[in-house]
């Protein structure tokens, strides 16, 4: 199996950079402008896959995006990490709703970030994903 990073993020240059790690870190990545398109592109995949979801974007947002994924048939084969440039307050209640909806959630990214921080975050939720789901190269 593949590792598979989908970013959901309105903003380009951080959606990009995380795409950019991701790929030379060995991952397989696509980018979302809104938790819309990540819903619809995700009814459409099967496997494991390691989401990064922006809490505030427009048209559907993280929380939003929260409760459609909960109503996608069962996905436990999904991890997510928040990503936000505002207060923390935002991430603090998308986390807590993703695991009242036992949801798996990773560590939250509080733009603006390094190409460094998101390669050490990458290389830990590798190790995560292939504990949980196996070999993912």
């Amino acid at each position: 199996m593949e590792k598979r990073l989908l970013v959901a993020d309105d903003n380009e240059h951080f959606a990009r950079l995380v795409a950019f790690a991701a790929d030379r870190n060995g991952w397989t990545s696509s980018i979302y402008p809104n938790g819309r398109a990540l819903i619809m592109a995700l009814r459409e995949m099967t496997g494991p896959a390691l989401l990064i979801l922006d809490v505030l974007m427009p048209e559907l947002d993280g929380i939003e995006t929260l409760d459609r994924l909960s109503i996608l048939p069962i996905r436990d084969d999904l991890r997510i990490i928040f990503a936000s440039g505002g207060d923390h307050t935002n991430v603090d209640a998308a986390c807590q709703i993703s695991q009242a909806k036992s949801l798996d959630v990773g560590a939250a990214i509080y733009k603006p970030v390094t190409l460094a921080e998101i390669e050490v975050l990458l290389q830990a939720e590798s190790l995560v994903m292939e504990r949980k789901f196996g070999d993912l190269d």
